[in-house]
């Protein structure tokens, strides 16, 4: 039996080494599908118009400006907020909030409709936080800008009840006789708008959603396009 010599082990190692080395890269190059999905915006532009049910408004303000403020920052290339003629609506509806433990906890729907009205996708969508409702807790990214969108937005909403007060106190003094109904009709207009205890909250549910509900807006606008790509293709298909 031929010994090996010390020359030998070494160059049968290095050999060795370097196909290993070879392998290695062969795996790393490899064309194998990539696994992870790919971040793909819209390819479209979108007309888009921001809703909630009218007595939901000061309820819901938080969320559904959080969406507007974060859309309206990263989605310029493939949406435009508008109050008239929209192709598409985006809805926030059913929202809950469990505050029995140590956080508040919130539940929502993002819908996506047509223009008419009709319904083209859903995503349920979550939240959590602090109690203290101190919105600089979050680290989110975008918490400053939206926290300012939504104290501009506050600080509009409390001119307008002080209005709204000034405007009940005169019918009510015009109106003699007739100040219960206007006192209830008042009623229902303060009802749009936000109480002291809701105003805490819109920052923090503003700021903790905001990209919650882009992501689900942009996956479900993806998925209508590519639904509408394929309808497209079989179409084509059937009158060949």
């Amino acid at each position: 039996m031929k010994r090996l010599t010390k020359n030998t082990i070494t160059n049968t190692f290095l050999t060795a080494l370097a196909v290993l080395s070879l392998s290695l890269f062969a795996c790393s190059t490899s064309t194998e599908p990539v696994t992870t999905v790919p971040d793909v915006e819209p390819a479209g532009l979108y007309k888009i118009d921001y809703k909630t049910q009218l007595l939901d408004k000061a309820d819901f303000s938080g969320i559904k400006n959080g969406v507007i403020c974060v859309m309206t920052k990263r989605a310029t290339a493939w949406s435009e907020k508008v109050e008239f003629g929209e192709l598409v609506q985006v809805w926030i509806k059913n929202v809950t909030r469990d505050s029995s433990g140590a956080t508040i906890k919130v539940n929502y729907q993002v819908e996506l409709d047509y223009s008419d009205g009709s319904v083209l996708d859903t995503r349920d969508c979550a939240i959590e936080y602090d109690k203290s409702g101190d919105w600089r807790k979050t680290g989110t990214a975008d918490a400053t800008y939206i926290a300012g969108q939504m104290q501009k937005l506050q600080n509009r909403v409390k001119m307008t009840q002080k209005m709204v007060a000034s405007m009940e106190g005169l019918a009510k003094k015009y109106t003699t006789g007739y100040s219960y109904l206007v006192g209830e009709v008042f009623n229902v207009i303060n009802d749009l708008f936000a109480s002291e205890s809701q105003i805490k909250y819109q920052q923090i549910e503003a700021v903790m959603s905001g990209a919650v509900s882009y992501s689900a807006v942009k996956d479900m606008i993806v998925t209508m396009e590519a639904k509408a790509k394929t309808t497209s293709v079989n179409q084509a298909v059937e009158t060949e």
